[in-house]
């Protein structure tokens, strides 16, 4: 169920993902996260990032090939 501190949650984790790239403790807090989150989700969830991740790795290949 939805609660203010799942709101909190959500909202510090986009805080975070924000501030990654200047900050390597928020980027390893991050990649923890994700390592977590994908041993412990749904199929469903699980196919959604791993679509993600094939689409943007999909994305890097075509830009690469582009600049060749």
């Amino acid at each position: 169920m939805d609660t203010p501190k799942s709101l909190a949650f959500v909202n510090d984790f986009a805080q975070r993902i924000d501030s990654m790239a200047a900050d390597p403790a928020q980027e390893r807090f991050v990649r923890g996260f994700l390592a977590g989150a994908v041993q412990d989700c749904p199929v469903e969830a699980l196919k959604e990032i791993a679509s993600c991740v094939l689409s943007i790795r999909r994305r890097e290949l075509l830009d690469a090939g582009r600049q060749n």
